[in-house]
């Protein structure tokens, strides 16, 4: 909790411009309007810092004054206040528990800590699924009595991956800033979504801080757009980086793809290779629909071999009960090999082919929300870019 005293000592004068209340002074008082009216009724008194309003018949402290206007609770007021002028829960006294938002905010479900837990029947017997159920199913806040170790790690575990998929963006955006195939304007929108990105980041930290049973510092898990733009920005260019670059540049200009910028280094080295293994001129690519078309060749292709290494096999068997010849048989196991080998080449390429169409696909996704952001008119854009995406 924190120290109300504090709170309450927050000016209303203050908040109340925040939220764009024009003031005016009379009598020693401040007067404003809380709604469209034509005499101001809504009036602070300055020396005991308390408002009151007239036409609600309402008053009180600051705490009151943000629950009235947010139209939230008292607690909620405080918890805003806190946040807009810094004060820290200086006042509280051991572990407590997240609320049950809070704990969602950070991607954990309180509600049965099993909820939580990834469950996989073809690793897993319905056996084992039954005692953890039993041993485990139970709200987090109770796990964290009984279990303190066991809640950490799980706690841990689910708000990192949460924690993660936002640096993933966040880094993203922090490589685009660098990106100088881009002009400055678009570079510099990044580096605002970066430093927005890092705010959420480092709030869930912070949460994560408070909801583990340890003293661990978690503050080296916090981004630093500023400190990640110089380390970036002073980092030679790797290889893999220049493949990126290529490759970025390559589907932007001969394909006209925009969102071809949020390639991961992992993904452009699956599109660059799975390209020269096709292609006999390095200066050639393939578009996004020929390399859809390629990943269904290559499973069907799969299937197929799949399915002759089988009838191999079976043959073999056959052969020896028999009593084939041993040269008959090894001839014929030879080309079984041969199969298996084709089998095992085809299965790379469609695994290369798989996390290059599956790299666009999630390309397109971090083009579209940033898209929106920046322009809440662009629905029309997003929709004409994004036909061949989610067929």
């Amino acid at each position: 909790m924190y120290n109300i005293k504090e709170i309450k000592a927050i000016p209303i004068e203050d908040v109340a411009r925040h939220y764009g209340i024009k003031l005016e002074k009379k009598h020693n008082r401040l007067w404003g309007k809380l709604r469209n009216e034509k005499d101001a009724s809504f009036s602070i008194n300055l020396e005991k810092n308390l408002w009151y309003d007239f036409g609600l018949g309402k008053g009180g402290s600051v705490i009151d004054f943000v629950a009235e206007i947010e139209r939230i609770t008292a607690k909620e007021a405080i918890n805003k206040l806190a946040e807009m002028y810094n004060i820290e829960n200086s006042v509280k006294k051991g572990w407590q528990p997240l609320t049950d938002s809070q704990y969602r905010e950070l991607g954990v479900q309180p509600e049965r800590a099993t909820m939580n837990f990834n469950f996989d029947l073809n690793v897993h017997t319905p056996e084992q699924l039954q005692r953890w159920s039993e041993k485990y199913g139970m709200h987090v806040k109770d796990l964290a009595e009984k279990m303190p170790d066991v809640y950490n790690k799980l706690i841990f575990k689910v708000a990192m991956e949460n924690i993660e998929t936002l640096k993933n963006s966040y880094f993203t955006k922090i490589r685009l800033a660098n990106d100088q195939t881009i002009n400055e304007a678009q570079r510099q929108t990044h580096i605002e979504w970066a430093k927005a990105d890092a705010k959420e980041i480092n709030r869930k930290i912070d949460l994560l801080q408070l909801a583990i049973k340890n003293n661990v510092s978690l503050s080296n898990l916090k981004v630093d757009p500023e400190k990640d733009m110089s380390i970036f920005s002073a980092k030679e260019m790797s290889q893999d980086e220049a493949i990126r670059n290529k490759v970025v540049q390559v589907y932007e200009r001969m394909f006209n793809m925009p969102q071809a910028k949020y390639l991961t280094i992992e993904n452009a080295k699956a599109i660059e290779t799975i390209n020269r293994s096709v292609l006999d001129d390095k200066n050639k690519y393939l578009s996004f629909k020929e390399l859809k078309d390629l990943y269904v060749m290559l499973g069907n292709k799969i299937q197929e071999l799949n399915n002759e290494y089988n009838k191999y096999g079976v043959a073999i068997e056959n052969m020896a009960k028999n009593q084939f010849d041993y040269d008959t048989i090894q001839h014929v196991a030879q080309d079984a090999e041969n199969i298996y080998k084709n089998l095992s080449e085809v299965k790379k390429l469609f695994n290369l082919c798989s996390n290059a169409v599956d790299g666009f696909k999630s390309a397109y996704l971090q083009y579209k929300n940033d898209l929106a952001k920046q322009d809440v008119n662009a629905q029309e854009k997003i929709k004409n870019n994004s036909k061949e995406f989610v067929r």
